[in-house]
């Protein structure tokens, strides 16, 4: 029956017999496997589905003028370590570094770590220049949370959340795109300078008083 049904198989595909005192056992699903799979526009057969070539950075690709670090399950809230990363981006190296020195936050003090290795990447594995270099990606993604017991009153409990976040820093080489538009309304690219100029986030900035003096008010 199974002959029958191989021979029926092999005229219906159009397939060319089974050779005779071979070892691998050929089947007729697997000879149209092969001969389809060889040709050309099979969608079996993977192809590549954008050209990364002249593309921005994108994780898992080694592109020329680009460096990376990571940080992976910091135990942080992705919420937290966004708002760090928002401050961070689009800057200079010496800019972003002074900045994570110029707060005791945190999620600062992460994101300094990870700006030290991937400058020490870009200049000892990809020869990178330090003085050009400006960060083009500050992403912050979730990690696996932990679930722990909160324990309560009267004898019951509750569920409580260990939050644990990713971190990237991209930095580049020489021009950056910036969020300033031109007159055609495209993003421009420039060259990062260092400003050297420290910016606090707005949950440290001081009060504004609207015209009058806040402590005078006050007493």
């Amino acid at each position: 029956m199974r002959r029958q049904l191989a021979q029926l198989l092999q005229q219906l595909c159009h397939l060319p017999a089974r050779s005779g005192g071979t070892s691998q056992v050929e089947t007729p699903l697997r000879s149209l496997w092969q001969t389809k799979s060889t040709s050309a526009g099979w969608p079996h057969v993977r192809q590549p589905a954008v050209n990364l070539q002249g593309c921005t950075w994108q994780h898992g690709q080694s592109m020329q003028g680009f460096s990376s670090a990571r940080q992976l399950l910091a135990a942080i809230s992705p919420k937290k370590l966004n708002y760090a990363a928002t401050l961070l981006r689009k800057l200079h190296i010496d800019d972003a570094l002074l900045q994570c020195l110029a707060s005791p936050k945190k999620s600062l003090r992460m994101c300094h770590k990870v700006l030290l290795s991937a400058k020490a990447n870009a200049v000892n594995n990809h020869g990178l220049d330090a003085s050009r270099l400006g960060i083009e990606k500050a992403f912050v993604g979730r990690g696996t949370h932990l679930k722990r017991i909160a324990i309560h009153g009267r004898g019951r409990s509750g569920l409580r959340m260990k939050y644990r976040s990713h971190l990237t820093i991209v930095l580049k080489e020489g021009l950056v795109k910036r969020f300033k538009k031109d007159a055609q309304g495209r993003r421009r690219e420039q060259e990062v300078k260092p400003v050297m100029k420290i910016v606090r986030p707005l949950l440290e900035r001081p009060r504004r008083s609207y015209g009058r003096d806040v402590q005078s008010a006050a007493a």
